[in-house]
């Protein structure tokens, strides 16, 4: 016989252990058996679970947006939840991944029973893709008490969206924006101004752009179209586009392997990857009016100095920053 040792457990790496309970799970791939054993391999020894899909596609020898569709896949149909994470020690914020009702995996049936554990009903979640995103925004902005529908003092005679034609926006020096495709305007007639705001100059064509994706999208008790947003006030133009944290995000790295942000403020971030990031203004043209770039560690330490998040940082937040290349970060 082959003589048997006992390992202390203390001193192993990271393993992935395979769960009885988790391959008996039907309807799921064996892929997604791997990243739930993964993601609970990890939990189990008190650790957060933020692998890349890139470390992940390459470890399964596969494609990034394999992994990708694999993780939103087991998120909308219940057996996990994702969300940002940083400890700080990162120069990006990565995917952070829990199973949801973990212990019914990693115990046994006769323990569940004698605590009298009663398993949660994995239930499906409200998928939020590109075409549901209006749907799941009207939500929020119903919670927040804002009207969604047309019937507001605002009103506007706009072009539909099928008529604006797509063209390439002038190149500029952030690379993330030079691809970005934007509609040709035809001027919206009959729109009143609200004291200093006018629907005109806050559709821009790379806002008219993202509309354009979900054009006939159900939000509320209307379909999106032109006329709808143009006929709405900028507290819900902002409640639309800067839901998050009162960041528009534009592209994030899990789309296509770049990060393009922009605040209620009109500050932009930019990044590709690595420790740095670009921030950078625009004018009513969209073309870029300043920009410079940052370490990710500096960035978040600024924000955490002062309690804010990237939606609160300002101009002249974006000003003072700026100042890194005369003095240390530490004394601006």
């Amino acid at each position: 016989m082959f003589s048997n040792k006992k390992y202390e457990e203390k001193n192993f790496d990271t393993y992935l252990r395979i769960f009885p309970k988790v391959l008996a799970i039907k309807g799921i791939s064996f892929l997604k058996v791997h990243l739930l054993c993964d993601v609970i391999s990890f939990k189990i020894q008190g650790q957060h679970y933020y692998k890349s899909s890139k470390a992940l596609a390459k470890d399964y020898e596969c494609k990034p947006k394999t992994i990708q569709d694999a993780f939103q896949e087991l998120e909308s149909d219940g057996y996990i939840n994702t969300q940002p994470y940083n400890d700080g020690s990162h120069d990006q914020y990565l995917r952070e991944v829990e199973v949801v009702d973990m212990d019914r995996y990693i115990y046994s049936d006769k323990y569940l029973s004698d605590i009298g554990f009663k398993p949660m009903q994995i239930v499906k979640k409200e998928k939020v893709a590109e075409s549901g995103w209006p749907a799941v925004v009207a939500k929020r902005m119903k919670k927040a008490g804002v009207k969604t529908t047309s019937q507001q003092e605002q009103k506007a005679t706009t072009p539909e969206l099928n008529n604006i034609k797509t063209i390439e926006t002038p190149a500029v020096e952030v690379p993330v924006i030079r691809n970005e495709t934007a509609p040709t305007l035809v001027a919206a007639n009959n729109v009143s101004i609200q004291g200093d705001f006018d629907v005109n100059e806050y559709l821009t064509p790379r806002k008219l752009a993202f509309l354009k994706r979900f054009e006939g999208a159900d939000f509320g008790e209307e379909k999106l179209t032109v006329e709808l947003v143009y006929s709405w006030s900028k507290e819900l133009l902002d409640t639309f586009f800067y839901v998050d944290d009162k960041v528009w995000k534009i592209k994030t790295k899990e789309d296509d392997g770049h990060d393009l942000w922009e605040n209620i403020h009109g500050i932009n971030l930019s990044s590709i990857g690595g420790s740095r990031l670009t921030l950078f203004m625009l004018d009513k043209e969209e073309k870029q009016t300043d920009s410079y770039q940052l370490n990710w560690e500096d960035f978040y330490g600024y924000l955490d100095k002062r309690g804010i998040g990237f939606g609160d940082l300002t101009e002249d937040n974006f000003i003072t920053l700026e100042q890194r290349k005369k003095q240390p970060l530490e004394t601006v």
